[in-house]
């Protein structure tokens, strides 16, 4: 729908909520119709300017309060008197109606106009503080890695030619520096003490007027009308032994969510000022629920093996998930061959170990994963005496190698027995990608299950959606550079998968061992003239049907026991 200017000032008149509506004439660049004029409320008359974009109705119209003073304090209007009636991610609206529309947001405003002072303060002020306190003139914004304390208290703040960031102490900045890589000179660092003071939850206060920030005696006047005498006296001796250390004030929300703000303090030649800190929350129950992070998982442990594609995603989704140890197992050198399918791209430097450049990239984007990066084969590593199963909560092996995984296979479900253990890997060319769970809860079902001998193929997973007999390998540059091709989006898929099941097994969800695909497109594998197995046949839901029947009940390492082998019975193949 494509609207003339006219046509929508006649549309706004129609609503007859303005008086003295007149058209400014020649709107910037982008806007369509800009017009002003008076709207009668129950506190007076209000002057509001609407503007109206070239992309109107599929944009909302823009409305702000043009009267320079008001004799309330009104929520939702900026310091611009931009009026904040409704969020751009809520409008959906019928946009063959544009009279509605402009008539629904009028009136949206005029209730915000309406809200005195006192509902404010015990409906909308809590939730809508951020926005509130953001506005004042000279607020500077800075990083909080503080947990939520419910008690005053002692905390660092440091000032990095980057960032101001607040933290329990210097170890906990300075790993957070570290991590992050950072790059500064010790020197240029300025530490000082701040106050940290939680305030009562439902308290109601009023806060400066936007124009006329506190003085450092209203700043302490407020502390200590709105905590107990026992704490204004802790306060005041943390506070009066460095008189310009900032305040950091905890207000609880509805729930358990919090909101940090905090007042810094500055000697200028008329004194002291006092200017507003806004505080970005990065502890982990801030950020969590808001990333759909997991705070239950994060005592978990899990161990990697396999840092290839697949490994190096589900090592990254586990982070952002919320996980709050890694162990990443893998032996290779990360090269110029990996850059298209693997999570970390292009490097500064290309040759480094899988494990180290996943840590890095990890532990500097989740501050709250930490990860343990082991360069060795896993066999080599368990071999020398390491055993980087202990206390671990999950097992996900990634290698790609059948080889490996049987070695494992065996070795944990003797060794590590009710160590829930999860195999992750992709079909050639698309057509799907696998996680098997097993060892979990003793349950009989392994990785060994999947496989059938076959005369003249040999071992064969039968859970694979390309038939027996087929070799998948290409080279570029002869042995040392054989690869089975997938995309990073196999990868990621399976990945995904992975991790999904795996976060179940962590919050006891899943009890059972089993058998997951995805199914991709078979168009390129077809063209290549490979053959599909008979298992790619079956639907989404017959795979899911059929998740717990891969398991055999013959199976030498899970199975029932078998009697020692003689040497003509190994020869016969028996």
């Amino acid at each position: 729908m494509i609207l003339e200017s006219h046509v929508i000032y006649e549309l706004v008149r129609s609503t007859k909520l303005f008086k003295e509506l007149t058209q400014v004439e020649s709107p910037k660049l982008g806007v369509l119709l800009a017009c002003k004029g008076i709207v009668n409320t129950k506190f007076g008359e209000f002057e509001l300017g609407i503007t109206f974009s070239n992309t109107f109705p599929y944009s909302k119209p823009n409305i702000k309060l043009l009267n320079k003073t008001i004799s309330h304090s009104i929520l939702h209007i900026n310091a611009e008197g931009t009026i904040c009636y409704i969020d751009d991610t809520n409008y959906v609206v019928d946009f063959n109606n544009p009279y509605g529309i402009i008539n629904e947001s009028l009136n949206r405003v005029i209730n915000i106009l309406e809200v005195d002072s006192e509902q404010i303060q015990k409906k909308d002020f809590i939730a809508e503080f951020n926005s509130y306190w953001q506005e004042y003139l000279g607020a500077k914004r800075c990083l909080s890695i503080i947990p939520i304390i419910n008690n005053i208290s002692r905390v660092t703040c440091c000032i990095t030619p980057q960032n101001t960031i607040l933290g329990k102490d210097k170890i906990e900045i300075n790993e957070y520096l570290n991590r992050t890589d950072q790059r500064y000179a010790p020197r240029t660092l300025n530490w000082q003490s701040a106050v940290y003071i939680s305030l009562p939850k439902g308290k109601e206060f009023f806060l400066p007027k936007r124009k006329r920030f506190w003085t450092k005696e209203q700043v302490i006047n407020f502390v200590k009308k709105n905590i107990g005498a026992w704490e204004f006296s802790k306060f005041k001796r943390i506070f009066f032994s460095d008189r310009l250390q900032p305040i950091i004030f905890n207000l609880p929300m509805k729930g358990e969510d919090s909101v940090l703000f905090g007042v810094y303090f500055k000697n200028m030649k008329k004194g002291i000022k006092a200017s507003p800190l806004l505080i970005e929350r990065l502890d982990k129950e801030f950020a969590f629920p808001r990333a759909g992070a997991k705070n239950s998982i994060h005592g978990k442990k899990i161990t990697i093996i396999g840092c290839g594609a697949i490994g190096g995603y589900v090592a990254v989704n586990l982070s952002q998930l919320g996980i709050g140890e890694l162990t990443l197992v893998d032996p290779q050198e990360y090269s110029t061959s990996n850059v298209h399918r693997h999570v970390l791209g292009v490097k500064e430097q290309i040759f480094f170990p899988k494990v180290k450049g996943l840590k890095k990239e990890i532990e500097g984007k989740f501050i709250h994963t930490n990860v343990n990066a082991i360069k060795d084969y896993i066999e080599s590593y368990i071999l020398k005496g390491n055993d980087t199963f202990k206390n671990i909560d999950l097992v996900i092996i990634a290698t790609g190698n059948p080889s490996t995984n049987f070695w494992l296979n065996n070795y944990l479900l003797h060794k590590h027995p009710n160590l829930p253990t999860v195999y992750s890997w992709v079909d050639p060319l698309g057509i799907g990608g696998h996680t098997l769970v097993t060892n979990n809860s003793q349950k009989k079902g392994c990785y060994q299950c999947l496989y059938k001998s076959y005369p003249n193929v040999g071992m064969y997973n039968m859970a694979s959606f390309a038939d027996k007999g087929q070799s998948f390998l290409k080279t570029q540059s002869g042995c040392a550079g054989m690869f089975v091709p997938y995309s990073s989006l196999d990868a990621q898929q399976t990945s995904i998968q992975t991790v999904r099941i795996a976060i179940k097994i962590l919050e006891g969800i899943v009890k059972e061992n089993l058998l997951i695909s995805w199914k991709g497109d078979s168009k390129e594998f077809l063209s290549n003239r490979f053959r599909l197995s008979s298992r790619y046949n079956l639907s989404k839901e017959e795979l899911w049907e059929r998740r717990n029947q891969y398991l055999n009940p013959k199976c030498s390492t899970c199975g029932k026991k078998t009697k020692r082998l003689s040497i003509d019975e190994l020869k016969a193949g028996e």
